[in-house]
């Protein structure tokens, strides 16, 4: 298996690498005299992937002050530039994950809904840094050099924020604040906890629509009130509601975690009938319904983390094995290979995994299991940049692009 290095270059400094493992060092801007260190960068003699599917050899690439300056097949090093020999190396695109799941901590406001699963005035971009240190650094000995933060819980969970794997906690946000999708998902009270409605996926489903007719009617009224074409009260604060409209309107587009390939057929009837932007956060068993699945014609993002091997150490452990559990072990591994095959757009995410550097062995599994390396790639870098809206600065490798980079000892998969 080949170990992974990264590169990180944002806005403010340079992510130096290290040979066992990804650790960025960034360097503030100083106060008074500015710092004389060079700002130039040129890693050469790696073999170049910028993007998936094409290859540099002997590659210079040049960085400067956060991005790529210039990439050429044994192009000239600027005077001056601190050089770097990766002879033998690969050098990848940073991996961005489109979805790490994180518990937000829900406060009562005016505005806010009634109900507590409901809360898509909740936003990361404005609250505490939703991932700490040691969570960043986990994702980044993984490849992953951006990272989308969704909140976990609820009906409506609030709007998601982008963050870059730095170790340092000022820096993580880069110079962006950058929003995401809403969240959304079919949980009930008892996630929580919590004694009351719903209790039931009907009831999920069914507060789930009311909170959309809601909203609609919320905006109808503030927009009559705001024109004065009616007489009447202003319409009370609603927070909740407002936060709504985005993704009523399809300017911002929802995230649902559907946990199974059911609810996902659940979450697409219900972007149907209010004309949602939805991307679905699968479950990895979407071969089981897979023509319904092709007919959606929606974006997923996609779990690797494959069931185990089930222990069966006796004839009753056997015996209590269902073939379901047993098919599902088996043709999981095979999952994206047949949604690529179908013409299903995925990015790959290490949702669910214990911890993310286990992605690589299972998208080893995938590619033994008919899903191309070039696809596996695609589906950690331009297809998640895509998703995210940050295609035109990440994702790829090219001159005026972030300077996000993954080197490997060896072939990335």
């Amino acid at each position: 298996m080949p170990r992974i290095h990264s590169w990180s270059v944002l806005l403010l400094g340079l992510l130096l690498m290290t040979s066992e493992q990804c650790r960025a060092q960034f360097q503030n801007r100083p106060n008074g005299m500015a710092s004389a260190a060079p700002r130039t960068h040129a890693l050469v003699g790696a073999t170049l992937i910028p993007a998936p599917g094409q290859m540099v050899e002997n590659a210079t690439i040049v960085l400067r002050d956060g991005g790529v300056l210039s990439v050429e097949s044994s192009g000239e090093v600027p005077p001056g530039a601190i050089v770097h020999d990766l002879t033998g190396h690969v050098v990848a695109p940073g991996f961005i994950d489109p979805s790490v799941l994180v518990e937000a901590e829900i406060g009562d406001a005016a505005g806010s809904h009634w109900n507590r699963l409901v809360h898509p005035e909740f936003d990361f971009t404005s609250s505490a840094l939703p991932l700490d240190s040691g969570k960043r650094s986990a994702h980044r000995r993984a490849g992953f050099t951006l990272v989308a933060v969704q909140p976990s819980k609820g009906i409506f969970r609030g709007t998601g924020t982008l963050l870059a794997t730095t170790e340092e906690d000022g820096l993580a946000t880069g110079s962006w604040s950058w929003e995401t999708m809403q969240g959304m998902g079919f949980d009930r009270g008892g996630s929580w906890g919590l004694e009351g409605y719903p209790v039931s996926l009907m009831g999920s489903i069914a507060l789930a629509r009311q909170t959309l007719m809601d909203a609609t009617h919320h905006q109808a009224a503030h927009e009559r009130w705001m024109t004065r074409s009616t007489a009447g009260p202003r319409p009370p604060q609603a927070d909740a509601m407002v936060a709504l409209a985005p993704i009523l309107s399809a300017r911002q587009s929802v995230l649902f975690d559907t946990k199974d390939e059911v609810n996902a057929a659940r979450a697409h009837a219900l972007a149907e009938e209010f004309e949602l932007d939805v991307v679905m956060l699968g479950s990895g068993n979407e071969f089981r319904r897979l023509d319904d699945i092709v007919a959606m014609g929606r974006e997923f993002v996609l779990p690797v983390d494959f069931p185990d091997a089930p222990v069966v150490r006796n004839a009753e452990e056997a015996d209590s094995l269902s073939l379901r559990d047993l098919m599902t072990w088996d043709e999981a591994p095979s999952n994206p290979a047949r949604l690529r095959d179908a013409g299903v757009v995925f990015s790959l995410t290490a949702h669910g995994l214990s911890k993310p550097t286990d992605i690589h062995d299972r998208i080893r599994q995938a590619i033994r299991r008919g899903l191309s390396p070039t696809d596996a790639m695609a589906a950690l870098t331009t297809i998640p940049a895509q998703l995210l809206g940050i295609d035109s600065w990440a994702g790829t490798v090219a001159p005026g692009h972030m300077a996000n980079l993954v080197v490997f000892d060896g072939e990335p998969f």
